[in-house]
């Protein structure tokens, strides 16, 4: 567009003829046209727009851009709006089937959720039954060791009574044997040291009478 406006500029520096001047005043409309289509914000008003401008009708070629130039810049304008007109229509539609499928997905989440949520609660109800299951079985579990910790707590008071018992017979046996240790001598001892005296003097008398053969 700023080559064809520049384009212009130069020639009209040049003074042409009047029917030029019309052919360029017309031609300028048209590309003014067709910018202000262009800034339009919808694409339903561009495309209504691009209809109702015509190329101008051009008699002379007195610059580059030949009639056949504007109405391509025409057509690919028009073509373009439509198409943008055609993609905003079919994007509407996605957007529906979008939405609808966004639904149904939200739906289906919705269900899942619901599912999970329902599945989390059984299993929590579940750990539950085998917490209490568990703190039953520990709690017998501790009154069957505290029973037998009793019953070996009473047999170590029954060793150990009996092995006090066990120290003071000792205890007694030893004092005992230690006042005999210590008595002196009595009749029977001496008595019985005498008899093995004689026994042995006799032995030795016998042998010598009667010596071995």
């Amino acid at each position: 567009m700023a080559i064809f406006i520049e384009q212009y500029l130069s020639f009209l520096s040049s003074k042409p003829s009047s029917e030029v001047m019309k052919e360029y005043t017309r031609r300028i409309e048209f590309l003014k046209h067709t910018i202000d289509t262009e800034k339009m914000n919808s694409v339903y008003e561009k495309t209504l727009a691009s209809q109702q401008i015509a190329p101008p009708h051009i008699t002379t070629d007195t610059t580059h851009v030949t009639p056949l130039k504007v109405r391509q810049i025409h057509q690919k304008a028009k073509t373009r709006y439509e198409n943008e007109a055609r993609r905003e229509l079919l994007g509407e539609g996605e957007d529906s089937q979008l939405r609808n499928r966004k639904s149904a997905s939200n739906s289906n989440t919705e269900e899942s959720l619901d599912a999970v949520l329902e599945h989390h609660q059984n299993m929590q109800e579940k750990i539950a039954e085998e917490m209490i299951q568990m703190a039953q079985n520990l709690k017998h579990n501790s009154l069957v060791a505290s029973n037998i910790l009793k019953k070996d707590n009473k047999v170590l008071e029954n060793a150990s009574d009996l092995a006090d018992s066990n120290f003071t017979k000792l205890k007694h046996e030893s004092e005992r044997l230690e006042e005999i240790t210590n008595r002196p001598c009595s009749l029977w001892v001496w008595t019985m040291l005498a008899c093995v005296c004689i026994v042995f003097i006799m032995m030795i008398i016998f042998i010598r009478f009667f010596p071995k053969r």
